[in-house]
């Protein structure tokens, strides 16, 4: 059965696919991938765009690698191991999958999204109310051993 897995693999190319990674408000209604600096509301609206700056910050698009899971099973698997999120709160990450085209024309000027998912709420904390980082997940730790990630979070 892996043989038949990895046959249909084969035809799959991780490079014609990226995976994009951006901030969203928990009731996935608005993109917040951008904030304004400014912390007052007396400002002028040109250089409140202007200024805008981007609220998570790292590497937001990812490349599949193919990989085992857990369970034995091939799969394509895309990976975020250096993303963070500039300002404390509750956010959702929603991940978009795109095709690159095999030929791209200068007329191009954007890639259309295949689909997307939203991934749990998750908490952003403030430098003083941060918990301290928790240990790698066991699929973390598998795909490491497969040589997949650059980080590992292992227990000394």
């Amino acid at each position: 059965m892996l043989e038949e897995q990895e046959d249909n693999l084969n035809e799959f190319s991780c490079s014609e696919f990226i995976v994009t990674a951006n901030l969203w408000s928990v009731d996935m209604t608005t993109p917040l991938d951008m904030a304004s600096p400014h912390r007052s509301l007396d400002y002028d609206e040109s250089e409140w765009l202007s200024s805008m700056v981007m609220s998570i910050s790292g590497k937001n698009v990812a490349n599949g690698v193919y990989l085992q899971d857990l369970d034995g099973n091939m799969g394509v698997f895309f990976m975020f191991d250096d993303i963070s999120v500039k300002k404390p709160g509750e956010y959702r990450i929603r991940f978009g999958l795109t095709r690159l085209p095999v030929h791209f024309s200068e007329t191009q000027s954007f890639l259309s999204e295949l689909d997307h998912v939203f991934s749990d709420v998750l908490t952003v904390y403030s430098g003083k109310k941060f918990p301290g980082v928790l240990p790698s997940s066991p699929l973390s730790k598998f795909f490491f051993g497969q040589g997949a990630a650059k980080t590992y979070k292992g227990r000394k």
